[in-house]
């Protein structure tokens, strides 16, 4: 098996150098993560109950990056987080997984208003998940959705797969 290289903060140093930019504010960060779906800054908060609740994820929208609403509490409270940062005008995507009240809980995300769905398994080569996966996609096709994977069902490692527009 060959493994890509893969680095770290820590295995990078940007040293300053001559420019011909001014100013930070000329810098455009602006990336597109999904086909029509673009950041003005790169970042992506994770979907761990310790890191991103729903005033993480109205600051992170607000200065152009994104949060993923973490799924380990019940749909009704995952979804009430979801309608938070949405009243408050921003851009947020909520997760789910493969337990058997996935369909639910992804259909309580986007009905409060979800700009996304993350997919957030440990194997991709469970049955189980290659079922849930097919049955969101079927379900909103033309959600963006993210299959986050420890190991892609195709077996490519991967972070995070684009898919469709935004719901």
């Amino acid at each position: 098996m060959k493994i890509p290289l893969a680095l770290s903060f820590d295995d990078v140093l940007l040293v300053p150098q001559k420019s011909e930019i001014d100013s930070r504010t000329q810098v455009d960060l602006t990336t597109e993560i999904a086909p029509g779906f673009f950041l003005k800054v790169p970042i992506i908060a994770t979907k761990m109950a310790t890191v991103t609740g729903v005033e993480m994820a109205i600051a992170m929208s607000k200065y152009g990056g994104l949060a993923l609403i973490h799924r380990f509490e019940t749909m009704e409270e995952e979804a009430e987080k979801v309608a938070k940062v949405k009243k408050a005008g921003e851009r947020v995507f909520a997760t789910v997984g493969a337990r058997d009240d996935f369909l639910k809980r992804a259909e309580m995300a986007v009905a409060a208003g979800a700009d996304g769905l993350v997919f957030d398994v440990a194997n991709g080569h469970m049955a189980r998940a290659v079922k849930a996966v097919a049955a969101i996609k079927n379900r909103f096709p033309k959600c963006l959705y993210w299959v986050e994977l420890c190991q892609l069902m195709r077996g490519r490692l991967t972070c995070l797969r684009p898919g469709r527009i935004r719901c």
